[in-house]
Order: structure tokens, then sequence, then C-alpha cells
């Protein structure tokens, strides 16, 4: 073998394994909000709460939340993710509105306009969007810039679905399959009687992932059932594999995890991921995925980490993002921002 050959048969035996291990995983980040309820200004809970609530469980209660610091902390993780080229999506699991004077006044388009800066990538609504009139509610899912993902929510007269009900997106060589469910009480809300029908979550959620499944490596649900739903999705329907959660303003620290069998698998986590953030945006749910094309070719996911990231002074607010919500709250500041007393 000449000096040349033997250069060239060490290259490659160096970097072939690299390679192979780069078309065989890839990750993906998702940061996911749920129940915000307009509160796009900084907030606190009383010092005092009650023993066992989840309020008492989380590290930090005064001054937290606010979307345009949610918008720094969401950036910074796009930025850092990026020097390893891992994609991050940042996603809202509904009723983003109702909730302070915010909603109040602007039923849900202050907050759309803030969620729009801030970069949201994927959304669907929740029951508190139906407490609109129908047009307004529309109105809101027109005016997002990310697409609103919603299956089981159908125009009464057309039955034609008031959102995109599913989409395939590409992350490297995995296609991850994405759709939205909304909770059957929407159909007791404003919207929902005027003219909306809501459909049966389940028997939409199968049906809708059979198609997908056709289509694409990974389901991922972005979902405003609540968490005890969110489970009976994950051990019914089968081929889920993460579900973001909102609705019953459910704090999952770690995550949940639904078993799809008792076989303990090579490259496959075998069950489904449930993941929800709580309200109000005091903080921001990470959840760390690793897709692996395992022996037979198809891909999974391999392992997984949930947390959630307190929202505290410590994070500055985005500007761009704050002036958003400024043009909302000058007209109104006077009469909803006087203190007129602090709950302890």
């Amino acid at each position: 073998m000449t000096r040349r050959s033997l250069f060239v048969a060490l290259v490659i035996a160096l970097f072939v394994p690299a390679l192979s291990i780069a078309q065989t995983t890839v990750s993906l980040t998702i940061l996911h909000t749920n129940d915000t309820h307009g509160h796009l200004l900084p907030f606190s809970y009383p010092t005092v709460v009650a023993q066992g609530s989840e309020e008492a469980r989380l590290k930090e209660k005064r001054n937290i939340g606010g979307i345009a610091r949610r918008a720094t902390l969401a950036a910074k993780i796009r930025a850092d993710l990026a020097a390893k080229a891992i994609p991050v999506w940042l996603i809202d699991a509904g009723d983003f509105s109702d909730g302070t004077p915010f909603s109040t006044e602007y039923h849900g388009e202050a907050d759309v306009a803030a969620m729009n800066a801030a970069g949201y990538n994927f959304a669907t609504i929740g029951n508190h969007e139906f407490n609109n009139p129908m047009a307004q509610t529309r109105k809101l899912v027109g005016l997002a810039k990310y697409p609103i993902l919603l299956a089981n929510a159908v125009d009464r007269a057309t039955r034609r679905p008031i959102g995109q009900p599913w989409r395939v997106e590409k992350i490297g060589a995995v296609r991850v399959g994405l759709f939205g469910l909304i909770t059957r009480d929407a159909a007791t809300y404003p919207a929902g009687k005027e003219g909306i029908d809501v459909l049966d979550e389940i028997a939409t959620a199968t049906d809708v992932v059979k198609t997908l499944r056709g289509q694409a490596d990974i389901v991922i649900l972005i979902s405003h059932c609540g968490d005890e739903l969110d489970n009976r999705l994950a051990a019914e329907v089968p081929g889920l594999d993460v579900i973001i959660g909102g609705h019953s303003h459910s704090r999952l620290p770690v995550g949940e995890f639904v078993w799809h069998s008792d076989d303990l698998r090579v490259d496959d986590v075998n069950g489904t991921i449930i993941v929800q953030a709580f309200q109000w945006g005091g903080e921001l749910g990470r959840l760390d995925l690793l897709f692996r094309k395992t022996a037979n070719r198809r891909w999974s996911v391999d392992r997984y980490r949930e947390r959630l990231v307190p929202i505290t002074d410590a994070i500055a607010a985005d500007q761009s993002v704050a002036a958003v919500v400024d043009t909302f709250w000058q007209p109104i500041a006077e009469r909803f921002g006087q203190v007129v007393g602090q709950a302890v």
C-alpha cells in the first residue's frame, strides 16, 4: 500500500463511524407552554399557598413569567442548541387567553400578537379561545403566524376543520407528524354553541394517527384535553409517541410515561411521553428528544428528558416582544394597572 492510499484509508476509517452515527440519530428539543390565560406580564402567587398544592411545589412564586422573558429564554436555548445543530420548536397547547385584562379588552388578539413576536412554531387552541363568538375564534386562528393545529373542531355547516388538522415536518432524516385536539367541553362555550362541532377526541386521534403513520416516522399530539384523557389517548391510540398537553393545569416536572407493552426494546422507549407545564407561563417546559433508527430502519424515540424551567426576573425581557405587549397594555394601564391591595 502506498503512503497516499494508506492516508486515504485512515481518513475513511476515522470518518465513516461518525457519519454512520449522524445518519442513525436525530435530536429535537420542544419548548412548551399551556394555559397561560392572558398572563403576558410577570405575576406573583401569594406568599402563603396551600400545602401540597401545585403552587407550593414551585421553586419560584414571586415576579415570575411574562412572555417577553419567555422569549429571551427560548432564544437562548435555540442559540445554545444551534451550535449542536439541534432544532428547537416552541409550542403552545391552548388556553392562551381569557384570564387577565388583556383578554377582557382584546379577546385573545394581544396574546396572539405577543406569541407571533416570541416565535412560536405550532399551537392548538383551548376551550377558553371558544369563550368568544365564533367569528372571533376564527379571527384568532387567522391572526396566528404559526400553524394552529386542530383536528376535532369542525364548522357545523361545512364540516371543515377550523384549524389545520395535521402536518408533517422534516427534522433531518426524520419525518415528524403533528396534530391537535381540543376537549369536547369546548362545545359548551359560546363559539361551540354558535356553529362549531367538537368531535370525539379518541376516535379522531385514532383516525389521524393512522393517516400520519403512513407519512411520518414520529407522531406528536398537541392536546388541550387534560391529563386524564391524555393518559387514555396514550393507552388506547396506537402510534402516539409524544403528547404536549394542556387544559388540566397539571404540573409534570419530569413528564409522565405510558407503556405500550411490557417489552423492553433496544433503541425504543416503547411508550408515549406526556408533558404539561402547569399554568400562566411561570415555567417553560423543555422536552429533549433523541430519535434513533433501529435495525429494521424504523425511527423511534430512543430517549428523552423533560424539565420545567422557572422564568424569573434573572431573565431579561426581550425588548421587541415587550414592545408588542406594551402597545396593548398602555391603552388599558390606567384602568387596570393600579394596585389596590396585595394578597399574602
